[in-house]
C-alpha cells in the first residue's frame, strides 16, 4: 500500500461537525443540526457514540428501497434518484427516467453519472472513522467500550472501503491519522488487491474485539459483530474469485489491470478461500434460513421481512424505525401507494421459474403464456404485484383485493394501476420486502438485510462449483429452493437435473442471485463480476403490457422501456472528473 495523506471536506483538525444523534440506538437515524467542534465531540460520551452511529446510515445504501428519500440517503448527481439499486439495473424500472436512463444507455460521462456524489461521502465517512479511531482515546467511557467501538469504526471504515471498490475498482487508501491543513496531498490510486488486502485485514483485526451476534446486548443489536465481519469478509473473498477479478479483466493495459483485477491470470484458490470463508460461517450453527412451507409455500421468504427486526437469517441488518415505507414507496396508487419508486421489470419476471423449478423456457416446466403468472416458483408472488394479484386495501378488513392494473380496450384507457407514467412504467409493482396485508397506514417493525444466510449459502454453492464439486453445491443451492416453496420433486432436486454440468449449474445458481436477492442491492455487482452485465444489461428493459378486450379475456404484449446499451467501460464507473482534474497522476478507469 502506498503510503500518502489524502482529505476530502473535513480538512482542519478542528472541524465543524453536524451530528447525527439517536433517540433510540436501534434506527441510529434520526437527525440533529447541532453544530460543535471536534473537541467539545469526543470529550461527550453520548455525542461520540452519536459520532459514529453516523456511519452506520450508509450501510443500508444499496437495499433502501428509496435511496434518495431514507435515512441512508446521499444526494445523487440527479436530485430526483428516489430509486433503489435495482433501478441501474435490468430488474427494475424507476418512477423517473433519471438516472437510470442515462446510466443504462451508456450516455453519461464522468462528470454525470449516478455514482458521482457517493465517491466524496464515502471517503468523507472513511475519514470520520479514522477521527474516531485517534480520538474516542480522550472520551469519558469504559476501557471495555472504547475497545468496541473502535472495532466498530474499523469494520465501518472497511465497510465504507469495499462500497466504493465494488463501484470505481482499486481506489486511493487514506493513511489511519487524518491529515493537516498544511498537508501535502498525493493522488494516487492503490491497486485493487493492495485495496482488497487492506479492507480484509481491517476486517480481521476488528472481529477479534467485537462481540458474536448471540452475546449482544439486544440495545446493541444492528451494530458489528465478529459474524458481520465474516460475512463481509466472505463477500469480498467471493467477490474476487469471481471472473471479473480473476483472470478475466476487462483492461488491455498494465496500469489498467492492476486497478481492476485482484490477479491477472486465474487462480483457483481464491474460489476455495471464499468456500472456505461461506463454510465458517455454516458450521458456526448461529444462522439458519427462515422457512415455512406450511402456513404456504414459500411463506418464510415472505416473514423474514416483515415479522420483526431480529430472525434467525439477518447477519447484518440494517435498522430502520417503524413505517411503512417500503408499502408506501412500492404499492399501487389504488392500494395505498404514493408514487412507486421501482416497479419490477419484465426482464425480472422471466427469470422466475416454475414452481416446480425448472425456467418458463423448459418445455417441461408447464409455462403458458396465455395464463403467465399461473403456478410460478413462490418468490414470484412474495416479489412483484401483477395484473390479478391481491393485497391489502383499506376498507376491507383482511380480505385482500385485486389489482387491476390493465389496458382496457373498451374504454381506451389504462385503469388507475395501468401502465403509464408516474404510475407504473412495467405493468409491475414491487411487492419485495413489504407487509401486503397491512396497507399503508399501519407501521411494521423492520430492519433491511444488507447480508443474510442466504447469500452464504449460495456463495458458498457457488464456490463449491467453480471448484468442480457439483453434487456438493447442487445441496446447497437446494436449500435456497426447498425454503423458497419449490416443489422436490420425485427425484428430490427441486427442478436441478441429474446429472447436471458445472455449466448449467452455474446459470442456475446466477439465476437464483436474481430471483432470490431482487431488490436486495444484489444484481447490479453481481452481473459485473460475473462478467455477464454486456449480455444481460445490454438487452432492452421491458415491461408488460396487460389488455382486457371487450369479451373480458387478456392479452399480453412485451413493451421496450429503455434500450440499453451496455458498454465495457460501464463494469466500472469512472473516478468523478472533478477528482481526475485535481492531479494528473490519478487515472481515469478505462472508457471513461
Amino acid at each position: 500500500m502506498k503510503i500518502r495523506y489524502f482529505s476530502r471536506k473535513l480538512g482542519m483538525v478542528t472541524v465543524l461537525l453536524c451530528i447525527l444523534s439517536t433517540g433510540c440506538k436501534r434506527d441510529l437515524l434520526e437527525q440533529s443540526t447541532e453544530i460543535i467542534t471536534e473537541e467539545i465531540l469526543f470529550a461527550d460520551s453520548t455525542l461520540t457514540v452519536n459520532f459514529l452511529n453516523d456511519l452506520y446510515a450508509q450501510t443500508g445504501q444499496d437495499v433502501v428501497v428509496s435511496r434518495g428519500q431514507q435515512g441512508a440517503s446521499i444526494n445523487s448527481f440527479y436530485g430526483n434518484d428516489w430509486a433503489n439499486l435495482d433501478c441501474l439495473t435490468s430488474n427494475s424500472i424507476s418512477y423517473w427516467n433519471d438516472p437510470q436512463s442515462g446510466w443504462m444507455t451508456g450516455s453519461r460521462t464522468a462528470a454525470s453519472t449516478p455514482w458521482t456524489n457517493y465517491y466524496g461521502e464515502f471517503y468523507r465517512r472513511i475519514r470520520m472513522a479514522n477521527l474516531f479511531v485517534i480520538n474516542v482515546e480522550r472520551t469519558p467511557i469504559s476501557a471495555a467500550l472504547k475497545t468496541r467501538l473502535i472495532a466498530e469504526a474499523r469494520y465501518l471504515k472497511a465497510f465504507m472501503y469495499f462500497a466504493l471498490v465494488r463501484v470505481h475498482g482499486g481506489i486511493m487508501l487514506m493513511t489511519d491519522t487524518p491529515m493537516l491543513i498544511d498537508d501535502v496531498v498525493v493522488y494516487e490510486r492503490d491497486s485493487y488487491k493492495d485495496c482488497i488486502d487492506y479492507i480484509l485485514r481491517e476486517l480481521e483485526e476488528a472481529m477479534v474485539n467485537l462481540p458474536r451476534q448471540s452475546q449482544q446486548l439486544s440495545a446493541d443489536y444492528g451494530r458489528a459483530t465478529v459474524e458481520a465481519c465474516q460475512a463481509l469478509r466472505a463477500r469480498i473473498l467471493i467477490t474476487i474469485a469471481s471472473p471479473l477479478y480473476n483472470g478475466n479483466s476487462i483492461a488491455t493495459s498494465p496500469e489498467h489491470r492492476a486497478l481492476l483485477s485482484y490477479t491477472e491470470n486465474y487462480d483457483a484458490t481464491l474460489w476455495q478461500n471464499a468456500a472456505d470463508a461461506c463454510l465458517s460461517l455454516i458450521n458456526g450453527g448461529q444462522f439458519a434460513l427462515v422457512e415455512d412451507n406450511r402456513t404456504r409455500p414459500g411463506h418464510g421468504f415472505w416473514a423474514q421481512f416483515i415479522k420483526g427486526r431480529r430472525n434467525s437469517e439477518l447477519i447484518i441488518p440494517y435498522m430502520r424505525p417503524n413505517s411503512t415505507e417500503v408499502e408506501s414507496n412500492q404499492f399501487p396508487p389504488s392500494k395505498g401507494g404514493g408514487q412507486p419508486k421501482n416497479t419490477p421489470s419484465e426482464n425480472l419476471v422471466r427469470a422466475f421459474g416454475m414452481r416446480n423449478g425448472l425456467p418458463i423456457t423448459d418445455p417441461n416446466s408447464g409455462y403458458d403464456a396465455q395464463n403467465p403468472f399461473e403456478n410460478r416458483d413462490p418468490r414470484f408472488y412474495y416479489s412483484v404485484i401483477y395484473n390479478g394479484a391481491r393485497i391489502f386495501q383499506s376498507g376491507f378488513g383482511t380480505n385482500l383485493q385485486v389489482v387491476n392494473s390493465y389496458f382496457d380496450r373498451v374504454t381506451g384507457s389504462p385503469t388507475r394501476d395501468g401502465m403509464q407514467t408516474y404510475v407504473t412504467r412495467s405493468g409491475y409493482f414491487n411487492r419485495k420486502m413489504a407487509n401486503d396485508s397491512t396497507g399503508t397506514s399501519v407501521t411494521v417493525e423492520r430492519s433491511l438485510p444488507v447480508i443474510r444466510y442466504a447469500e452464504i449459502l449460495l456463495g458458498y454453492a457457488e464456490a463449491l462449483n467453480e471448484l468442480d464439486r457439483v453434487e456438493e453445491a447442487v445441496t446447497y443451492v437446494n436449500r435456497i429452493r426447498r425454503r423458497a416453496g419449490i416443489a422436490e420433486g420425485s427425484n428430490g432436486r427441486f427442478g436441478i437435473p441429474v446429472g447436471v454440468s458445472k455449466s448449467a449449474l452455474r446459470t442456475i445458481i446466477q439465476n437464483e442471485y436474481r430471483v432470490e436477492f431482487f431488490s436486495e442491492g444484489h444484481w447490479y455487482y453481481d452481473t459485473r463480476r460475473w462478467r455477464t452485465a454486456e449480455i444481460t444489461e445490454d438487452e432492452p428493459v421491458q415491461g408488460m403490457r396487460v389488455v382486457r378486450e371487450a369479451n373480458g379475456s387478456y392479452s399480453y404484449e412485451t413493451v421496450n422501456v429503455i434500450l440499453s446499451n451496455f458498454l465495457p467501460a460501464m463494469y466500472f464507473a469512472p473516478i468523478p472528473q472533478t477528482e481526475i482534474n485535481k492531479s494528473a497522476t490519478l487515472i481515469q478507469n478505462p472508457g471513461w
